[in-house]
This record gives C-alpha cells, structure tokens and sequence, in this order.
C-alpha cells in the first residue's frame, strides 16, 4: 500500500500518485472499518477506480521536485480505499453535478502560490511561504486557503482575492457561494473567535457571533446559513445573519440544509436531524458512515452492522441493508467530498457529500461485494466478492473484476445480471474509459501495459513506467522511467491504439489530471505544460520562481 500525502489517494505500488503525480509514500495496509475506533480515522463513504503500479516497484524516497511542493486541489478528492481513484463527473445524464470549465487547481511554489486552469492558463496567486488549510467547491471551480500569515484567500479562475486576515480556519459552502471562518482566536487549536460568512458574489464579510468555538461550525450549500457551539457548549443556527430558535445545548453540528431547514447535529455520541420548527428525532448511535445528497435534504448512514436512510428530516422505515456500511462507487467523474467530523465525544464520523439529488440507484460497496440501491432505497447485490470495479459516466453500466475475468452489467436500471466480456487477465486493478468501452491495465505476469478494446488485449507498452491516467479516451503514462533521476518521457495511447509521444516531454517529473486534461512539470526546464493528445501546451516557464 502507499499513499499520497498531497491528494489522499491510497493504492497499490507506484512511484507517483496517479491523480496527482506526486510522489507516494509506503503505507500500513488498509483495512474496513465496521464501526469507529477511538483512535482509528474512519474511511470515506465513497469509492472509486484505480489503476495501479506493479507491486515490485516501490515508492521513491525523496521528492519529486525540491523546489516543487505540489498540492492539487480537484473537487476535494479524498480516496481512502485501496483500489480506488476519483475522476471529475461529466454529469446529465446521470444524478451527478457536472464539473465545469471555471475548475482550477494550484500548487505551492518556493515564494508563492501558482493557479492554473482547465483551459491551460496560469495565474500568479498569492505570495506566501507556505498555506496551513485548504477548501474546495464540490465543482473545484474556487479554493480557499490560510496563508503562513493567516491571511484567509479565495483562488478563481480570474486570480485571488484576499478576504480576511488573522483568520483561524475557514470553510466554503458545496457550491462555492459562501464561505464562513473564524477570525482573532484566542487560541487556535481548542479557543473560541468571531465568526463571519464571506458572500463570494458580493466580495462582502458579515460578522454573525463572538465567542465561536473554532472548528466547531458548518455552513450550508448556498452559504447562507451557519451552525455553530458557543463558547457555552450551545449549538445556534443562523439563516441570513438572524437566529432561529433557541438553539440545543450540547450539540455539535454535522451539516445544515438551505434555509436551516435540516440540522444535523451529534449530542452524547447519539446523531440527531432537527427539521426546522419541528422537534429533532434522533436517527443514530455512533454512525461510522454517513452519506448527504448534494442539498443535504437526504441522509444514509450506518451503525452496528446496518444502513439506514434519512428523507427530509424522516427516518425510513425499512433499513436499506442489514449487512453493513454501504460506500458508494462513484461514477467516472463524478463529483463528491469526502472529510471526517468531530461529532463524537472521543471518535469521528467519515462524512460523504455526494453531488446527486438522490442517494438512490447508485452502486456500492458492503463488505466484499457489489450492491446496487434502487430507487427505492433497498441494496440488491450484484456480486458477492470482487477486485476492482467501476462505474460508467452516465451511472447506467458497471464493470467489475473478480478472480481473472472481467464482467460487465450493461443496464443497471433494467438487470443487475452479469456477462463475462474477457477471461484470463492477470491485473491487479483497471482503470476504464468513461463509457467503459476501453479497459487499460497492467499485466503482473507479461509486465505490460494493455489494453482490453471489447474484442481482445493488445499490448501497449512493455518497459518500466510510473504513473497511469485515463483521459477521456486516452491513456497517458510516464515511460522509460528513471529510478535514479525520477523522470520519465509521457507517452498517450489515443482510443487504445499504439503508443505516441508526447512533445518536450522527456523530463517529466509528474503529471495531473484535471477536467480531461494531463499537465505534466518539467523540472530540468522549470516548465508546466498541459498534454491534449500528442500535443502540448506550455502553460508557465520558470514555474518554480
């Protein structure tokens, strides 16, 4: 197992993350958390698909880039699983929100932060030595971050905006359309400070309450709504800058609907949903998984073995399984944020936001198989145990691997039946095209990179690589890797055909996938370029300075 410490991903053996192109670092191994541990981090709800580097490599010792410390910030991607890599959602035809051409990412630079975009602009962000936090819009088209001075910025495509200083911590809205952070802390690990909601469309900061504790606070997906703990250990929600209600004592809050029409909140490690002018109803002990739909006005969650649904502030009747926690197999692309929550006494609760209007006909995850929930909120099971699995773009289809064949469901909706479509494939892990038409994989006993077409496998590459992502179509992978130098030439295989190089790639360092697109950093030129195909684009010289 290694791990990314700048995106999260966790996967089989590489030298660089595969969404992100950092270096990875050896890991314990994973394993499945049934209910929270007191001093265990709890997995994401969500899982997705990895294809990964053969276990006889292992991860390099020093960085990537000395100068270069990379942080990619793409739709707030947290992969937990061992066998899983998130990919933005091109939506509509599915429940998923779709990302959009104003997605950014960042990285962190000697003196500064350098913002580029999904249509290959870079753009000088702010100076600064290094940043302590970071949030993102589930579309990833805004970014928030603290500077070493604790100066609080929000990244766009159109540059930076510097919208409050002395700021403790801070978080945006789903959306992007709000930001709420905590400012003159009196002590910014366990004090309390004044806290103010940021309008990202008026530039404007509205101070709401003194004397909030710090990390104790949620905001709502059009901004515009808080819920915070006092400095008395109460729990108040504010809609618009006015109080409603009286607010609970005791409570810690988990997420709040538009409006504070739903507050989740935990108290005494129980979960509560308090529907607004109506009493709250208690819905859990001790839940190890949560899950909200994008408007946080549907729940799934899960606790001693079984997963129950929430519907507008109401507890189902019927469990939507009795056989564990369920994490959702997001579709290619498909947008969600994953972060742990402090609701508990002495543990925390892994928390999934997920980017669909409905937590239903969705695949997932529970135990070792694969499980679809209908439309009527009920787990019916695909199979009982597989390696690797994903999920089409438009949510309909799904192919997984069990033993060394590979399966297909072609319409999840209509038949959850299975026909076999290739046999005998030796791989650890796969990563498909977004239709699911093309599967690329690295054979462990040929040590190849191939690729399955519907029809047969056909070799694409057979030397030492690192690093593989699927864009579109198009395979990208660093090959004739240098174990000493840590670089490699990029080569893109189009529509699963024959390898072709990339131009000025023979020094590439590290690559990123974003929105469809592959940027890779040459560091004997000190260059970012994007890859669109076999062509490239220079996006910045003398990107380190």
């Amino acid at each position: 197992m290694v791990v990314c410490k700048s995106c999260g991903y966790k996967g089989d053996n590489g030298k660089f993350c595969p969404q992100c192109g950092t270096p990875l670092e050896e890991s314990v191994p994973e394993f499945v958390v049934e209910e929270v541990q007191e001093e265990k981090e709890p997995e994401s709800a969500t899982e997705t698909q990895v294809a990964a580097k053969p276990e006889k490599e292992k991860a390099p010792k020093k960085p990537l880039n000395k100068k270069l410390i990379a942080t990619i910030a793409v739709v707030a991607i947290v992969v937990i699983a061992a066998i899983t890599l998130l990919r933005m959602f091109t939506g509509g035809k599915s429940g998923f929100d779709t990302l959009g051409d104003d997605a950014v990412n960042f990285m962190q630079t000697e003196e500064a932060i350098k913002i580029f975009t999904a249509d290959g602009k870079m753009i000088e962000g702010p100076e600064c030595d290094y940043y302590s936090g970071e949030a993102i819009s589930m579309d990833s088209s805004k970014v928030i971050l603290i500077s070493d001075d604790e100066e609080l910025y929000l990244l766009t495509k159109k540059g930076f905006v510097e919208i409050d200083s002395d700021v403790a911590n801070a978080k945006i809205s789903t959306t992007g359309a709000g930001i709420a952070y905590i400012k003159d802390c009196d002590d910014y690990d366990n004090g309390c400070g004044d806290l103010y909601v940021y309008d990202v469309e008026k530039e404007k900061s509205t101070k709401i309450e003194s004397g909030v504790f710090a990390s104790g606070y949620v905001i709502s997906p059009d901004g515009k709504t808080v819920a915070f703990i006092d400095d008395n250990e109460r729990c108040h929600l504010f809609v618009k800058g006015e109080e409603q209600g009286d607010g609970v004592k005791g409570a810690k809050p988990l997420a709040v609907s538009n409006g504070g029409k739903y507050l989740y909140y935990g108290k005494n490690d129980n979960i509560y949903v308090l529907p607004k002018k109506k009493d709250a109803e208690k819905l859990a002990s001790s839940a190890d998984q949560i899950v909200f739909n994008k408007d946080f006005t549907q729940m799934m969650y899960s606790y001693n073995g079984k997963t129950y649904f929430c519907n507008e502030g109401k507890e189902a009747d019927e469990t939507v399984t009795t056989k564990g926690s369920c994490r959702v197999v997001v579709p290619t692309n498909g947008l969600y944020q994953s972060y742990t929550a402090s609701i508990y006494d002495y543990s925390s609760v892994s928390v999934t936001v997920l980017g669909t209007e409905k937590l239903s006909n969705l695949v997932c995850r529970i135990d070792d198989g694969l499980y679809y929930i209908t439309k009527d909120m009920v787990a019916e099971k695909i199979v009982s145990s597989y390696i690797s699995a994903q999920v089409s773009e438009d949510g309909n289809s799904l192919i997984y691997y069990k033993g060394e064949d590979l399966y297909k469901v072609k319409n999840l909706k209509k038949s959850l039946e299975a026909e076999e479509i290739a046999s005998d494939l030796y791989m650890r892990s796969f990563n498909a095209t977004p239709d699911l038409s093309k599967v690329y994989y690295y054979d462990t006993e040929e040590e190849e990179i191939v690729v399955f077409n519907g029809k047969k496998t056909v070799t694409i590459y057979d030397d030492d690589y690192s690093g593989m992502v699927v864009a579109g179509n198009n395979l990208y992978f660093l090959g004739d890797y240098d174990d000493d130098e840590e670089v490699g030439t990029l080569y893109v295989s189009k529509d699963g055909k024959e390898k072709q190089k990339v131009s000025s790639s023979d020094e590439v360092n590290g690559m990123v996938l974003m929105n469809g697109k592959v940027f890779y950093y040459v560091e004997e030129d000190d260059e970012l370029f994007m890859a669109d195909g076999t062509k490239e684009k220079s996006v910045a010289k003398e990107f380190s300075e």
